[in-house]
């Protein structure tokens, strides 16, 4: 699962990169390039977060023992 992750992780650096190319290149419109770009960055400022809701890593709770309710 790990792999993976870290496949997403690049793919989007890789695909952040590319349409910054594309902007600079003036194959696509500055406007359009920001477009496509921000949802990139986002992904890649909450990856753990998202990581976390779409995989469940780490979000196992399990139950709290440490407190006894018997009085």
């Amino acid at each position: 699962m790990k792999k993976l992750i870290e496949y997403v992780r690049i793919n989007l650096w890789i695909a952040a990169i590319w349409i910054t190319l594309l902007s600079y290149d003036g194959t696509l419109s500055p406007i359009l390039g920001t477009l496509l770009v921000y949802p990139v960055v986002i992904c890649l400022i909450h990856a753990k977060s998202i990581e976390h809701k779409l995989l469940g890593a780490g979000g196992i709770r399990t139950e709290d023992t440490s407190r006894d309710e018997s009085p």
